[in-house]
């Protein structure tokens, strides 16, 4: 009996966020990007070129909710295109290849669904925005 409640108490405590790899990992205000959304359904972004490598205005992601799809300019911050996808606190997508574009990462959320996001770019000190979808 006294096992069972042991094991009990163990997988509980994994599910409630203890620790879990599946929830959003805690992330630092100052790497928050700001989402702009697009209004026409096809609209292809253009990156402006001063976010390529020289600081640029800053991070920001460009989110199209018709397609489904986030694109995150870097500002000129060095990171590696791995992308977490994380939906109402569930990981969903772990370690995406994003597509790099000129000055930006790209990336198909719509195929996840509707929901809560928090999405993250780089595997040090990541760039992360959140959004509904």
């Amino acid at each position: 009996m006294l096992l069972m409640a042991l094991c009990s108490a163990a997988a509980s405590a994994q599910t409630s966020g203890g620790g879990n790899n599946n929830e959003p990992p805690t992330l630092p205000k100052s790497d928050k990007v700001p989402v702009e959304e697009i209004e026409h359904p096809f609209e292809e972004i253009e990156l402006p070129h001063s976010d390529v490598g020289t600081g640029g205005n800053g991070p920001v992601a460009y989110l199209n909710k018709v397609q489904g799809t986030l694109t995150i300019s870097t500002g000129g911050k060095d990171v590696t295109p791995v992308i977490n996808v994380y939906k109402d606190g569930v990981l969903v997508a772990p370690s995406v290849p994003g597509v790099v574009k000129a000055g930006g990462i790209s990336t198909d959320v719509g195929q996840y669904g509707s929901g809560n996001y928090v999405v993250t770019v780089g595997d040090k000190n990541p760039l992360w925005c959140s959004f509904g979808l």
